[in-house]
């Protein structure tokens, strides 16, 4: 019997986390940033069969590098966490929190509306939906292009970090 199991820890069908999991970090780092230059992927197997089941990556921009990692290994319940590294600060996101780090002055924890999450887009979809008007947000084309970056991901932690170029889309 077929189970939603059984297709994500089968490599060719799903390649493991990369794609169930950090395709969502790639999609925001590509919303955020555009298409970065080269990625460089370490990933690990270690549930026989599936793909990689954690995954570390690298992503090249002139100036700057993001970077991102995803492991769905643990034997602990699912967390996400971020920090993002401003030229006057910093931002970190943990435990349901966003904690401001401003340079040269007291932290903070950022005040969150109780319509944060994914109720904005929601909403967004309902009422584009109700009017009958076309959603010009999330596209496929920007799904499609986060599956590119997230395969030259997987291309270069099959070559153990390898750089691997991404580009703009053509």
């Amino acid at each position: 019997m077929w189970s939603l199991q059984d297709w994500l820890l089968d490599e060719p069908r799903s390649v493991g986390c990369l794609l169930d999991q950090h395709v969502h970090d790639v999609d925001i780092i590509n919303d955020l940033f555009g298409p970065p230059e080269a990625v460089s992927s370490l990933g690990r197997n270690a549930i026989p069969g599936s793909g990689f089941d954690s995954i570390s990556t690298h992503y090249l921009y002139d100036g700057f590098t993001v970077a991102a990692q995803d492991d769905w290994c643990l034997h602990a319940p699912f967390s996400m966490e971020y920090r993002a590294h401003f030229e006057r600060g910093s931002l970190v996101f943990r435990g349901g929190a966003v904690t401001a780090y401003p340079a040269g002055g007291e932290a903070y924890v950022a005040e969150d509306s109780a319509e944060a999450g994914y109720y904005f887009e929601i909403k967004y979809f309902v009422e584009r939906l109700s009017a009958g008007m076309a959603v010009d947000r999330c596209l496929p084309e920007s799904t499609a292009e986060s599956i590119r970056i997230a395969a030259a991901e997987h291309k270069s932690a099959k070559l153990r970090g390898e750089w691997v170029a991404v580009g703009r889309a053509r």
